[in-house]
C-alpha cells in the first residue's frame, strides 16, 4: 500500500487499541537486584518491581547474568513488573510458566532449553526487535498478552549454535499496537509451527515463515510459503479491533463518531483518487466496507439467529434483500465472507449447531448468494482476479471459477434477473454441491440474519457508496 494508505488506516487503528500498555502500579519502591534472581521453585512477587539497573539500550543478547530473573526447569514466576533499567528480562533454562509479568522497557523474555512455556497475562512495550525468543526446543503458548510498540511478538531462532527443530507457538487472545514487523516467525524448514487466533491489531504480517540457519551459515531469509501458519491469521485486524470493542463495551458514541469521521476521510481522501482497479483500491474497498459492518451489524441478531436453526428464523427473514452498498460485486462477496468468518469465529460452539458445515462450502453459497441478490454491477467486462484482487480460494475446492461465474452473472445485471441454470456451467456445478447438502438454504437464511442485523440509522451519516439503494436488482 502507498504510504499515505498506511498512515491512513494507521490513524483509524489508535481509535480502537490503547496507546500504552497499561501496566498496574507496583507494591513499594522498586527492587534493584545486583545479580539474577534465581527461581527453582514458584515465586509470586505480588506485583513489586524489579531491574538491574542498567537501561536496555540495545536488542543484543547479552547473556543470563544480565537477566532479571531466571527460571529453571519448571519453575513458575508471576506478578512481577520488570523495570526499564534491566539489559536482560526472564530467561528459561526448560519448561517454566510466566503469569502476569510486565515489562516496561524489553528486552523482555528468552526461551533457552528444551520444555514447554506458558506466557499468560501481563505484556510488554517498547521491544526494538522481538518480545519473546524461543532458542530452545517445545511449544511456546502465549495467551492474554498485550504488546505496544514491538518489532515482533515471537520469534523462533533464525541463526543459533546448532539451530533445529521443531519449535512451536500458540497465540490466542493477544492484542497488539505499534508492530513494526510480524506477529510471529518460525523457521518452516525445521518443522515449527505457529497457530494464531482470537487476537487483534495491526502488524505487517501475522505470521512469516523463515529459512532457518546454524550460527556461521548466513542470514534467515524470509521465504515465501505459508504452510506451517495455521489458525485464523486474518483476524488480527482493524476490524477485529472494532468487533472487539464493541464486544467488551468499550465503543462509546464519542469514538463511534471517531471512527466515522475516520473512514470518511478514507473514502474522501484515498478511495476516491484511486480510480483504477489496484491492489490499493481493491484492498482499501474491502477493508472500508468491513469496517463499517463491524461498526453498525448487530452480533445479537445474528447469534440468536445462528442459534435457532432453521425452522425458528422467519422472524429475521425478509422479501427482499436490501443493497446497502454500491461497490462491485465482488467486493461485496469478500466483505460478506469475511464478515461471515468474523462472526463464527466469535460465536461459541455450542451456539453454532445449525452451521456445523465445511466453511469453504458456506462461504461459496454466501458468495453466491450476494451475487444474485445484489447483482453484479461494476463487473462487466472485467475479470474477477485480475480487477478486483480478489481469487476466492473457497470456491475452486469446490470446483467453481470465480472468474467464470462474475462472467455468467454480468447477464444477471443486464437482465435483472438471476442466470437461467441451465445456460452456464459454473453456477450449475455450484448450485448441484449447494443444493446437494442443504447449504444453500443455510446461507440464504444466514444472509437473512445479516441483512436484518444491519442498523439502517447510520446510512445519513456514510457517503453514498454506504447508502442502501432503493431498487432491488436482480430478485429471484
Amino acid at each position: 500500500m502507498k504510504s499515505i494508505t498506511i498512515a491512513a488506516l494507521t490513524a483509524l487503528l489508535t481509535l480502537t487499541t490503547a496507546q500504552t500498555l497499561n501496566i498496574p502500579t507496583r507494591s513499594g519502591s522498586i527492587v534493584h537486584l545486583s545479580k539474577p534472581s534465581t527461581i527453582s521453585g514458584a515465586f509470586d512477587g505480588g506485583n513489586k518491581e524489579f531491574d538491574r539497573g542498567h537501561p536496555c539500550n540495545s536488542d543484543d543478547d547479552t547473556g543470563s547474568d544480565s537477566a532479571v530473573f531466571i527460571l529453571e526447569n519448571g519453575a513458575t514466576l508471576s506478578n512481577v513488573i520488570i523495570g526499564a533499567d534491566s539489559l536482560e528480562g526472564v530467561h528459561c533454562k526448560g519448561a517454566c510458566t510466566i503469569k502476569n509479568v510486565w515489562f516496561r522497557d524489553v528486552y523482555a523474555i528468552s526461551i533457552l532449553g528444551t520444555g514447554n512455556a506458558l506466557i499468560q497475562g501481563g505484556g510488554a512495550q517498547n521491544a526494538k526487535d522481538k518480545v519473546v525468543q524461543h532458542n530452545g526446543r517445545g511449544t511456546v503458548t502465549i495467551s492474554d498478552y498485550t504488546v505496544v510498540n514491538a518489532g515482533k511478538l515471537y520469534r523462533s531462532c533464525g541463526d543459533c549454535s546448532n539451530n533445529g527443530g521443531p519449535r512451536n507457538v500458540i497465540v490466542s487472545n493477544v492484542k497488539v499496537k505499534g508492530m513494526t514487523s510480524d506477529l510471529v516467525g518460525i523457521n518452516s524448514n525445521y518443522g515449527d509451527v505457529a497457530t494464531v487466533s482470537g487476537s487483534c491489531g495491526e502488524s505487517k504480517k501475522v505470521c512469516q515463515e523463515y529459512k532457518g540457519v546454524s550460527k556461521g551459515n548466513g542470514d534467515s531469509e524470509k521465504v515465501s510459503t505459508v504452510n506451517n501458519c495455521k489458525g485464523d491469521q486474518g483476524r488480527l485486524s482493524i476490524v477485529a479491533a472494532i468487533t472487539e470493542a464493541r464486544l467488551n463495551g468499550t465503543l462509546t458514541r464519542q469514538r463511534v463518531t471517531r471512527l466515522e469521521n475516520a473512514l470518511q476521510q478514507i473514502y474522501d481522501e484515498l478511495l476516491q483518487s484511486l480510480l483504477d482497479a489496484s491492489d490499493d483500491r481493491s484492498g482499501l474497498q474491502v477493508f472500508w466496507h468491513s469496517a463499517c459492518l463491524s461498526l453498525y451489524a448487530s452480533f445479537d441478531i445474528i447469534k440468536k439467529c445462528l442459534a435457532q436453526g432453521i425452522n425458528s428464523l422467519d422472524g429475521c427473514a425478509q422479501d427482499y434483500i436490501k443493497e446497502w452498498t454500491a461497490s462491485s460485486a465482488g467486493q461485496r462477496c469478500a466483505l460478506h465472507a469475511v464478515a461471515i468468518k468474523q462472526i463464527l469465529d466469535d460465536t461459541p460452539a455450542r451456539e453454532m449447531q445449525p452451521l456445523h458445515v465445511p466453511r469453504s462450502v458456506l462461504f461459496a453459497a454466501v458468495c453466491l448468494f450476494c451475487f444474485v441478490r445484489f447483482g453484479a454491477f461494476d463487473t462487466k467486462g472485467l475479470d474477477a482476479e485480475s480487477a478486483y484482487g480478489i481469487n476466492l480460494p473457497d470456491l475452486g475446492e469446490i470446483r467453481v471459477s470465480a472468474s467464470l461465474l462474475l462472467a455468467d452473472l454480468d447477464i444477471c445485471a443486464e437482465t435483472g434477473r438471476p442466470v437461467p441454470v441451465k445456460v452456464n456451467q459454473a453456477l450449475h456445478g455450484l448450485i448441484d454441491a449447494l443444493e446437494s447438502d442443504k447449504y444453500w438454504k443455510i446461507s440464504d437464511l444466514f444472509a437473512a440474519g445479516l441483512r436484518e442485523a444491519i442498523d439502517q440509522q447510520p446510512e445519513q451519516r456514510l457517503p453514498r457508496r454506504f447508502v442502501s439503494r432503493a431498487h432491488l436488482p436482480c430478485t429471484p
